[in-house]
């Protein structure tokens, strides 16, 4: 339960039982969480951190089509249909990723053909690299 005080400061009121009797402390919020945890779930960063952070989101559209040439390397070489059932598992969330129509995504995931999604692979690219 939390309180406040008088002083402002937040305190978490615990009970503990031990035994036959019951043992209440408290313990000051701000010093089990600091306030920085409080407003950023994962802290400040530095700004070289943060330039890295940009640049990641910045080239995630470059990462998902890589990640989708390997796959359709991994779909040709897969040998059994529990790896490959996985594999198009992870095909269909890198291109839900990629923001790839629905008409076509459905078309790719319903043929499963290793053939198809490279060819696709393969616009796609072309694509990035005329943006740039």
């Amino acid at each position: 339960m939390l309180t406040e005080r008088s002083d402002s400061r937040r305190f978490l009121r615990l009970r503990q039982n031990e035994g036959v009797k019951s043992v209440c402390f408290s313990i000051p919020v701000d010093d089990l969480f600091p306030s920085r945890y409080l407003w950023s779930p994962m802290g400040d960063f530095t700004p070289y951190q943060k330039k890295t952070i940009q640049r990641y989101y910045d080239q995630r559209g470059r990462i998902m089509l890589a990640r989708l040439q390997e796959l359709v390397t991994d779909l040709y070489l897969a040998e059994t249909e529990a790896k490959c059932k996985q594999l198009w598992s992870r095909v269909e969330k890198a291109m839900s990723t990629l923001k790839v129509s629905p008409r076509l995504k459905e078309h790719i995931l319903t043929t499963r053909k290793v053939e198809v999604l490279a060819r696709n692979v393969r616009d796609w690219l072309k694509a990035a690299d005329s943006e740039t």
